[in-house]
């Protein structure tokens, strides 16, 4: 039985020092539809769509920026080229490089599979307690 995990890091910072975060890896790539082809964020005017799968199976968006606010409720979808995948979102607040597995994993979600498109949903909120 296959059993593929597919993590998304989304790092999205305050300001516009760079970072260097991991690289994964995969057995099969995108060639099983291991792939987020579009991300979505409606409420905070992001669309990122049909990218399919990117060269090395690994894609760096760095120069693309999400403004969102404290305490309000993002809304987001995924979809990708294959059901039950696992999908966790993270925001590097304080632009370290790492990901806290407590203070910075902002979304968790399985994929669900409906009119012919995977997709995950869900929800980010922005602690209100980070400065603007």
């Amino acid at each position: 039985m296959k059993k593929l995990l597919l993590t998304s890091c989304i790092a999205l910072c305050a300001n516009a020092f760079s970072q260097s975060y991991c690289m994964p890896e995969f057995d099969d790539g995108c060639d099983d539809g291991d792939m987020i082809n579009s991300f979505q964020m409606p409420t905070a005017n992001f669309s990122h769509q049909d990218t399919g799968c990117s060269t090395g199976s690994y894609g760096i968006f760095t120069n693309q920026f999400i403004t969102m606010s404290p305490s309000l409720t993002y809304p987001f979808t995924i979809t990708h080229g294959y059901d039950s995948q696992h999908v966790k979102i993270w925001i590097d607040f304080n632009n370290d490089g790492t990901f806290d597995e407590v203070t910075e994993l902002m979304a968790s979600v399985q994929s669900t599979y409906a009119n012919s498109v995977d997709t995950s949903s869900g929800n980010i909120v922005v602690p209100s307690s980070l400065p603007l």
